[in-house]
């Protein structure tokens, strides 16, 4: 992971965000740690995990993370992780 150092194994794609204002795509993957040591990096100030009830939801930078994020909670209740697709509007 560029930008926490951690070193994972991909597991699936997950989901892919289209950002038609900014002209970006994002694809997320579900992933495993495999050596669990990470710190902030030139482009992180600070790197943490959190528990699903403790996700600072006000302090996220990008939607698309958010968005990610607020997905992945869903999903982790019911152990369906199908990909999808989505555009995020500005």
């Amino acid at each position: 992971m560029e930008e926490s150092g951690a070193e994972v194994k991909l597991l699936s794609p997950y989901r892919l965000f289209d950002l038609p204002h900014i002209s970006q795509l994002y694809l997320m993957f579900r992933a495993q740690f495999i050596n669990c040591p990470f710190q902030p990096t030139s482009e992180s100030l600070e790197v943490r995990l959190f528990k699903i009830e403790n996700i600072p939801w006000n302090r996220l930078s990008f939607k698309v993370i958010a968005t990610t994020l607020m997905h992945y909670t869903h999903d982790v209740t019911d152990g369906n992780f199908s990909f999808e697709n989505h555009v995020i509007a500005s």
